[in-house]
């Protein structure tokens, strides 16, 4: 199974096959426990993330059928109830999010960048995790920066055409378009 959370999210059986996941809330317990892939989830922490600040009196109840729905599709054995909370039965690298984080702990910038495939739970609306996709984007301006900077030293001219190329794809990302400003006023200094 791979889970993933970049540009939405999706979920593939080992076939390669599409899994349905349901509704957007459905897919926000689904995030929320693909984040701690393997690890424990309080069912607590699963209700702020799906619901935020203000969840509805019923939150516990109808995560449990969201519970339900996913394993219909993932499979029964997919997500675990330890006592009061949920395990997602998977290994930490069958999901991209949680891949791009080990990555980047290691030192493996090229391997990073390499998998992010966009936004991080796109179109999906749960306030919990808003915190938690701002912390991947500023991950992955930190390994733009850090390529970047590292094709400065080599390519000035072409350190600008991929920040250009990288503003452009991703608009929504001011401090990347930033960035690449400073490189385009940098870039002439470094090449006299």
């Amino acid at each position: 199974m791979l889970i993933c959370l970049f540009g939405g999210v999706t979920a593939f059986d080992d076939d390669g096959k599409a899994v349905d996941l349901g509704t957007q809330k459905c897919q926000a317990v689904l995030a929320s426990l693909a984040l701690s892939a393997g690890a424990v989830v309080p069912v607590g922490r699963i209700v702020d993330r799906v619901w935020g600040e203000d969840p509805p009196r019923t939150a516990e109840k109808t995560l449990q059928s969201y519970v339900t729905r996913l394993r219909k599709g993932l499979g029964a054995e997919s997500i675990v109830r330890v006592g009061a909370a949920y395990r997602l039965a998977i290994e930490p690298d069958q999901v991209d999010v949680v891949r791009f984080q080990r990555l980047l702990r290691v030192g493996d910038h090229d391997g990073a960048l390499a998998a992010w495939a966009g936004t991080p739970l796109a179109g999906l609306t749960a306030p919990g995790l808003d915190a938690v996709v701002d912390g991947l984007v500023e991950q992955w301006l930190g390994v733009v920066e850090i390529d970047l900077g590292s094709k400065i030293e080599t390519d000035p001219g072409a350190a600008v055409g991929v920040a250009g190329e990288l503003a452009l794809e991703t608009a929504v990302f001011l401090g990347l378009a930033c960035l690449a400003l400073t490189l385009t006023s940098v870039v002439p200094i470094l090449t006299t």
